[in-house]
């Protein structure tokens, strides 16, 4: 629908231009053009005691938070956590989450990373193994801006 020009009130101008808004942010809500699953993009299974990149989201942040939506599963007799940091730095952009003995923890995270927009910003999915000899094995699924 686009915005009118001629023949409208100021009010009417700003209403349209509101619902034009909403309209915009739903579409790339539903499409995540701002952010994007870059690796490796398929179930990685860990089993390192130390924390371990199991995939990352990066894009420009055009948007003040990201969702990013994976689950992680541990073995039965093992337990490990996840969380998201800023790749190559020590900010933690959402606290270890534990993931129990032999379930399935489905996680929709919303992020916010820092800098202006534009900035072009990589954000690690990590994830440990804390007790147990198996694997905690990540699956991601999707990443949009918010």
């Amino acid at each position: 629908m686009g915005v009118p020009r001629n023949n409208t009130s100021p009010a009417e101008r700003l209403k349209a231009l509101e619902q034009e808004l909403g309209r915009l942010r739903s579409y790339l809500a539903v499409n995540g053009v701002d952010a994007t699953i870059s690796t490796p993009g398929s179930a990685v299974a860990v089993t390192s005691a130390t924390w371990v990149e199991a995939f990352t989201v990066a894009g420009p942040r055009l948007f003040a938070a990201w969702v990013v939506r994976f689950n992680a599963t541990c073995a039965v007799g093992t337990t490990g956590q996840v969380r998201a940091v800023i790749a190559g730095t020590s900010t933690v952009l959402q606290d270890a989450v534990d993931v129990a003995d032999g379930t399935t923890l489905p996680a929709a995270w919303t992020l916010d990373p820092p800098g202006n927009f534009d900035d072009y910003t990589v954000v690690e999915i990590q994830a440990q193994r804390v007790t147990g000899s198996g694997s905690i094995t990540v699956r991601p699924y999707s990443a949009a801006g918010g």
